[in-house]
C-alpha cells in the first residue's frame, strides 16, 4: 500500500502541475482583471466632459443652429438701431487640448446678425459674421465660448469687413427631442468699426465700435460627419 500510495498521482494534479495552483493563479488573475477595470472606469468617471455637448461623427465633426434676437448696445448702435435678428450654424471640430481638469474643444462658426433702422428713412445694419471659438464646460450644463473672426458688414452703401470678438455662454435644458438639444444662449459681441465710420473726426476719427448682444437658443442636432 505505501508503495502505491508513493507512486500515485495526487487527485487533482497533472503532469502540467497541481490543479489546486493553476485554479489560484486564474482566480488571482481574473480578480486583477477586474480590479484594473474598475481603476479605469472610475478614471473615466473622474474626466470632467460636458453632459450635454452635441453628438460627434465619425470624423469628429458636429452640427449645431443658433437663432433669436439681436439688440443693439453702445452708443454708437442704441440710437440709431432697433432690435433684429440672428441666426446661424455651429461646427465642432475634432480639435481640442486641455485647459486644467477641462476639455477646451475648438470649433468654428457663421451666423447673421441685422438690426433695423430706427427711422424709417434709415438702412438696417447687417453683419456677416465667421469666427473661430473655444469651448469650456466649467459647470455640468454650462458652456462658455469665446471667438475671433471677421464681419463683412453694411449699412446702405457703406460696407467694411471688421474684425469681431464674440463672447458665448450656453445653459442646457436637461432634456432632447429625437437627437435635438437646446440651450438658452446669451451672446455678445464688439466689433472694432461701424461701416460708415471714414475716418474723420466727424465719424469718430477710426475709433468706433459696434456693441451688440443675441439673445436666442443653441440647437444641437443629430447631423454628424
Amino acid at each position: 500500500l505505501n508503495a502505491f500510495f508513493d507512486n500515485s498521482i495526487p487527485v487533482g494534479n497533472n503532469q502540467y502541475g497541481g490543479w489546486g495552483e493553476s485554479t489560484g493563479r486564474k482566480k488571482s488573475d481574473t480578480s486583477s482583471r477586474r480590479s484594473k477595470s474598475k481603476h479605469s472606469s472610475a478614471g473615466r468617471q473622474n474626466t470632467r466632459t460636458p453632459s450635454f455637448q452635441a453628438p460627434i461623427g465619425k470624423f469628429g465633426f458636429g452640427v449645431s443652429t443658433m437663432f433669436g434676437a439681436t439688440i443693439p448696445m453702445g452708443t454708437n448702435l442704441k440710437s440709431n438701431f432697433s432690435s433684429g435678428s440672428n441666426f446661424g450654424i455651429h461646427l465642432d471640430t475634432p480639435l481640442s487640448f486641455n485647459v486644467g481638469s477641462m476639455e477646451a474643444k475648438v470649433g468654428t462658426e457663421v451666423y447673421f446678425s441685422s438690426m433695423p433702422a430706427a427711422n424709417t428713412s434709415g438702412s438696417p445694419y447687417n453683419l456677416t459674421n465667421l469666427a473661430g471659438t473655444i469651448s469650456l464646460f466649467p459647470l455640468k450644463s454650462i458652456e462658455v465660448k469665446a471667438g475671433l473672426g471677421v464681419s463683412p458688414s453694411s449699412i446702405g452703401d457703406y460696407s467694411k469687413v471688421l474684425f469681431s470678438i464674440p463672447v458665448d455662454i450656453n445653459y442646457y435644458l436637461p432634456f432632447s427631442v429625437k437627437g435635438f438639444g437646446m440651450a438658452l444662449n446669451l451672446h455678445a459681441q464688439e466689433t472694432l468699426g461701424v461701416p460708415t465710420d471714414d475716418g474723420t473726426e466727424d465719424s469718430g476719427g477710426g475709433k468706433a465700435t459696434s456693441e451688440f448682444i443675441n439673445v436666442g437658443f443653441f440647437i444641437t442636432t443629430p447631423l454628424v460627419f
